[in-house]
């Protein structure tokens, strides 16, 4: 059976992670490369490095326009994305507090005839 090297392709997360990591660099005033980003960056820190970079825009406001284009890209996809998670998670919530309330109605009886606790 011949080689393969399918195994070398990086994964969404490390080339996610490399983006936010050249962007890091421009925030801090080192010097970056977005034509080149790390390309396995560091996943397991990208949930961190994502917070802190979203933190950072968010502090900076209207100053984000006069850095990079992919910095200002990164930041609008993010707040859409920002939105979409809150949105799900307030329906989640939504949706676990009728589903209590209407639990909380039934009888232990009932409960039990559902297969619930």
């Amino acid at each position: 059976m011949p080689c393969a090297s399918a195994y070398m392709h990086h994964t969404d997360r490390e080339a996610e992670s490399g983006r936010v990591l050249e962007l890091l660099k421009e925030i801090a005033g080192q010097p970056f490369d977005h034509e080149n980003p790390s390309y396995y960056g560091r996943p397991a820190t990208l949930d961190a490095d994502t917070a802190q970079l979203c933190a950072w825009c968010r502090d900076h406001g209207s100053t984000i326009y006069g850095m990079s284009l992919e910095l200002q890209l990164w930041w609008k996809r993010h707040q859409r994305a920002d939105a979409k998670r809150e949105e799900r998670e307030r329906a989640e919530t939504r949706l676990s507090n009728i589903r209590d309330h209407a639990l909380a109605k039934l009888t232990p009886e009932e409960r039990s005839a559902l297969g619930l606790k």
